[in-house]
């Protein structure tokens, strides 16, 4: 269909930056590139593929040039919670420690996908797991706490809770999430036909 559709429209930024995301979820990760290099250059104001080119390069071993686009497309949209959440993921990728500039570059941009979308439930988790490798337990599970209230289907933060509850010598809450995770994930292994291992 998209094909179809640049047929007729091939000029589309938008059909660019959609076939870019579609192939990236087939693993073509060049024609993905492509694409949402494509979309940028026909409509370089807004700028369609810069988020796609952030999210395939994040999730590959190019994790510094998803911070490249994603710093350049943050100049134009500084408190696009999306984007600095994108960012933050970027930086982790490619290695954060306490005490570092990068640490401090992604905490600053999860805070600031914070501000922007406080009901950012992932941005939540993802700034738990920053304060866990500072040691600062007490903001961790703060964090960890407000991410499985918004959305108490995430695993992950669901998993991260647990450990944090623990850490905190909270054993019977730790016990509480931990049955509340496998239960998730017994439901949703029955409802996809999928074996039931906590991930």
């Amino acid at each position: 269909m998209l094909n179809a559709g640049l047929g007729k429209l091939p000029r589309s930024a938008r059909l660019y930056g959609l076939r870019g995301v579609a192939e990236a979820g087939n693993g073509l990760d060049d024609a993905a590139a492509r694409d949402f290099e494509t979309s940028n250059r026909l409509d370089p104001g807004h700028e369609y593929g810069a988020a796609g080119l952030g999210v395939l390069y994040a999730g590959t071993e190019r994790a510094p040039e998803a911070s490249a686009i994603l710093r350049r497309r943050l100049e134009k949209d500084p408190q696009d919670a999306t984007l600095n959440y994108l960012l933050a993921q970027a930086l982790t990728r490619e290695g954060v420690e306490p005490g570092t500039a990068a640490y401090s570059q992604a905490r600053d941009a999860l805070l600031r996908a914070l501000r922007a979308k406080p009901d950012y439930a992932a941005a939540h988790s993802a700034l738990g797991k920053l304060y866990v490798q500072a040691g600062d337990d007490a903001r961790a599970l703060a964090e960890f706490e407000t991410a499985a209230k918004l959305d108490p289907e995430d695993r992950t933060a669901l998993s991260q809770l647990a450990a944090a509850l623990r850490r905190a010598g909270r054993n019977q809450e730790a016990l509480a999430v931990s049955r509340r995770l496998r239960e998730l994930v017994i439901r949703k292994a029955q409802a996809g036909g999928q074996p039931a291992e906590a991930k």
